[in-house]
């Protein structure tokens, strides 16, 4: 899930995904693809109901 996308933000959407899952008693898996630092959007990110985080960014020297 991508966090910031045109129409709607991956939050929201996870959300919408969750309430959908609850009639089924279903659980899809939702890794958020994220640029910001995990640390302050982790809280929001468990909240919305994602379940991992992946950083877009790449930490300097790891080509080097």
């Amino acid at each position: 899930m991508d966090r910031e996308m045109p129409e709607m933000d991956g939050f929201e959407a996870t959300r919408q995904i969750r309430k959908e899952e609850e009639p089924y008693n279903l659980h899809i898996p939702i890794i958020v693809l994220t640029g910001h630092a995990p640390g302050k959007e982790r809280r929001k990110m468990i909240e919305a109901g994602m379940d991992k985080h992946l950083s877009k960014t790449v930490p300097k020297g790891t080509f080097a």
